[in-house]
């Protein structure tokens, strides 16, 4: 049997349980009273580079404060003991003694040994290697002062023939002239609608001649039913070109004045 003294000491389980409790609150106090409190961390500064330069700057890098140390010639720079700072060169004159004698050549035989050697050593005579002319074969065609004037028909009109035929002049000119296009819209008929010069010569004459030709022109006219041929129509025209080339020839001389 438990004697009544030991049955007092022994605690209740509420009163562990309430123990318990109380000892853990604390310890939950005292661990968010640990929290709460802060301590002031000094910020630490960004690493930068650092330049540590003498108190006396004067002293250590002379000119240092003239702008212009590095770009012109300075005396504190490496152009100063270059060519700056040097020792001026010491020569002396030797003394001056006229000749005992005139020289013994005059002023003729000065330039003769020179003159010797030129004639007895010049250069030989060569020939230069050139290249052949060119062979021409012979080519038949009319030279240029012989060749008449002609024309040629091109485009759609270049198929129909031509009835009237074209005579062409030699014109007198100091150049060769150029040929003269003329563009012609010819109807059904072979009447020749419009013409237009498109290309001109250097010769106002021979560019009115090829408009005139180039106006009486005939070609041969379109098959069409009944007695009369068809009017002109916008869309039953035939375009093309006449090129006249002129045949050139000497202007005459102008006749010279009359002797006074």
């Amino acid at each position: 049997m438990t004697s009544p003294l030991a049955e007092s000491q022994v605690w209740p389980r509420r009163r562990w349980l309430v123990s318990v409790v109380l000892v853990l609150a604390s310890q939950l106090g005292f661990v968010f009273w640990l929290a709460a409190r802060k301590t002031d961390i000094p910020a630490m500064p960004p690493a930068r580079p650092l330049i540590s330069l003498p108190a006396d700057q004067t002293a250590d890098l002379p000119g240092v404060t003239d702008p212009t140390l590095f770009v012109l010639p300075n005396l504190h720079g490496f152009s100063g003991p270059a060519w700056m700072q040097f020792a001026p060169a010491t020569y002396t004159l030797e003394p001056w003694t006229e000749p005992q004698r005139p020289l013994e050549l005059t002023t003729l035989q000065l330039g003769a040994t020179l003159a010797e050697f030129v004639h007895a050593n010049h250069s030989p005579l060569f020939e230069v290697d050139m290249k052949p002319e060119p062979r021409l074969d012979a080519v038949g065609y009319l030279p240029l002062e012989e060749a008449p004037s002609s024309f040629s028909v091109e485009g759609d009109v270049a198929n129909r023939p031509l009835l009237t035929p074209l005579t062409l002049d030699s014109w007198p000119a100091a150049e060769i002239l150029l040929p003269t296009e003329v563009q012609i819209a010819v109807d059904a008929a072979g009447r020749v609608i419009s013409a237009v010069v498109l290309k001109k010569s250097a010769s106002a004459e021979a560019n009115a001649s090829a408009l005139s030709l180039a106006r009486s022109a005939r070609f041969q006219p379109l098959r069409w039913i009944g007695p009369q041929p068809p009017p002109a129509a916008p869309d039953r025209l035939s375009w093309g070109k006449i090129i006249f080339r002129w045949h050139t020839v000497a202007p005459p001389n102008p006749a010279a004045p009359p002797n006074k």
